[in-house]
């Protein structure tokens, strides 16, 4: 699970390795059920708020800024995230025994009819609940099912194409919004429905170039940082190597 704007993603990314640290030092991290417990409590936390605040919240009041912007609020998404992460993590060596095509291309259906179901229902939707807790159990089953790329859905999805566009997905979620700020600025208004043939140019135009953009970021930035990363750690972690035992004859 995201955060709601990139300045927020940003924050969230730098205080990931203290709340792995956290997660690691109670033990949530151990196991399966305190991943999905904490998880769940997380989603408890950001239902009982927006509860709270449904009738209190005015358009971009302190209120409004706590609940639909604020890190205090919107880090329940990621720790929600996170707890999936672990969850998932936990999961993987089982699903040789019970994980098969039929039963996952079910539950892939399933969980994306669950999002649909809950998008047309005519329940009460409160403004402060439809913009946080309201979709997260569709998306937490969407994201869980098809993480395991077992159903035949996942695996129309798994082309490289499609693969690629995932794995440049971040370096797009952070550059897209200053495009789109300096195309509204300098050329006009980006995200309306387009209805001639030069909106429709600009708007593919537009969306090439950042995809452009993103896949370089992924390729020249994300990748040798994440690589570099990996290799400092891994050399942290080699043992120095041992001088060979001279012996002196006699």
């Amino acid at each position: 699970m995201r955060a709601a704007n990139p300045d927020q993603g940003q924050d969230f990314y730098v205080s990931l390795p203290f709340l792995l640290f956290a997660f690691n030092r109670f033990g949530i991290s151990r196991t399966a059920t305190r991943a999905a417990l904490t998880g769940v409590a997380a989603f408890v936390g950001l239902f009982l708020i927006a509860l709270v605040l449904r009738a209190k919240m005015e358009a971009f009041s302190v209120l409004w800024w706590l609940m639909m912007v604020s890190p205090y609020v919107r880090i329940f998404d990621f720790v929600i995230g996170l707890c999936l992460g672990l969850l998932f993590n936990r999961l993987q060596g089982m699903r040789e025994r019970w994980f098969y095509v039929p039963l996952f291309t079910v539950l892939e259906i399933a969980s994306l009819g669950s999002l649909v179901v809950l998008y047309l229902s005519t329940w009460q939707k409160w403004p402060t609940l439809a913009n946080s807790a309201y979709y997260q159990p569709a998306m937490v089953a969407i994201i869980l099912v098809f993480a395991f790329q077992r159903g035949l859905l996942s695996r129309l999805l798994s082309h490289r194409v499609l693969v690629h566009l995932g794995e440049i997905s971040f370096a797009l979620y952070m550059v897209h919004q200053p495009i789109i700020f300096y195309a509204d600025h300098f050329i006009g208004p980006t995200i309306v429905i387009a209805t001639d043939v030069a909106q429709v140019s600009r708007q593919v135009l537009l969306s090439v170039f950042m995809l452009g953009l993103a896949h370089c970021a992924y390729r020249y930035v994300e990748v040798p940082a994440r690589n570099g990363v990996r290799a400092l750690i891994s050399g942290r972690r080699t043992p120095p190597p041992t001088s060979p035992i001279m012996t002196v004859s006699g």
